[in-house]
């Protein structure tokens, strides 16, 4: 990693969540390579969990990939599902 780049992921990540929070969005879903421990790392300090795991859907040079899906709640509201959304 370029260290004039370090940083940047977590300053885009923390960004995008909070403005999923801020348009009252209710989770966040991301797609994860079963085989990057970075990127599973990074997202579970987010907090992120892993919900789901597809066992060889995608191939890169020559080989099989599983695919991890992380996802995170971003509001515990039980009442948030009866409100209008606002429009993106």
């Amino acid at each position: 990693m370029r260290e004039d780049r370090q940083g940047q992921g977590l300053l885009l990540m923390t960004a995008l969540i909070d403005e999923a929070r801020r348009r009252g969005l209710h989770t966040m879903v991301g797609g994860v390579d079963a085989e990057n421990a970075g990127s599973l790392t990074f997202h579970e300090r987010l907090g992120f969990v892993q919900v789901a795991r597809f066992r060889e859907v995608g191939r890169k040079f020559g080989r099989w990939l599983d695919l991890v899906f992380v996802q995170l709640q971003l509001s515990e509201d039980e009442d948030e599902l009866s409100r209008p959304r606002p429009r993106c």
